[in-house]
């Protein structure tokens, strides 16, 4: 089972195995407990092996901050490790991205990642001595970007949060206009 790695493939496979179990209870050929359970714990590890398998093909076609961020980050499990790494990568390049969008150079900003423990995402920031752009997923859906103003570099409180989705940060042209409409630079 977990040689192929097809979540399709591994689904039909459950799907027949449930069948035969299925076929061997309106056939009463279920008269040995030892065989159905061992049965029906064959459908169970395949079912995880499933599950494990289409995670992992997420993580891998996730294209966008948007996309990493449709679920809670965490890194109880290999998959969501991967995730984690993925989404403070992702997050530190769009930022990075975005501070060249503004026109900064090296040393005009800092770019911080900070992974935190196993049952969190942690966050990714983006600081200037102007502005404050801090990327998690935290907080809930529509809200994986919080921006504002900022006095310095060491000002990490700053003037009103402000949030936006993870999914504008994609396109950082559009989020740098954004940025400009909220009165933020």
């Amino acid at each position: 089972m977990t040689d192929n790695t097809d979540p399709a493939e591994i689904l039909h496979i459950i799907s027949d195995k449930i069948a035969l179990f299925n076929d061997k209870c309106e056939a009463q050929e279920h008269t040995d407990i030892g065989e159905v359970w061992d049965l029906l714990n064959m459908i169970r590890f395949d079912c995880d092996d499933a599950m494990t398998h289409i995670r992992q093909d997420e993580v891998r076609q996730a294209k966008s901050l948007a996309d990493l961020t449709s679920v809670p980050i965490d890194a109880y499990t290999p998959e969501g490790e991967d995730r984690k790494k993925k989404f403070h990568h992702r997050a530190a390049r769009q930022l990075r991205l975005l501070a060249m969008e503004l026109g900064l150079k090296n040393g005009e900003y800092d770019i911080d990642s900070n992974k935190a423990g196993i049952a969190v995402c942690g966050e990714v920031t983006l600081h200037t001595d102007s502005l404050y752009i801090q990327v998690s997923n935290g907080l809930g859906r529509g809200q994986e970007i919080m921006f504002r103003k900022c006095e310095s570099r060491q000002d990490y409180s700053g003037d009103r949060n402000r949030w936006a989705a993870a999914g504008k940060l994609d396109d950082v042209k559009d989020f740098a206009i954004s940025l400009q409409r909220a009165g933020v630079l």
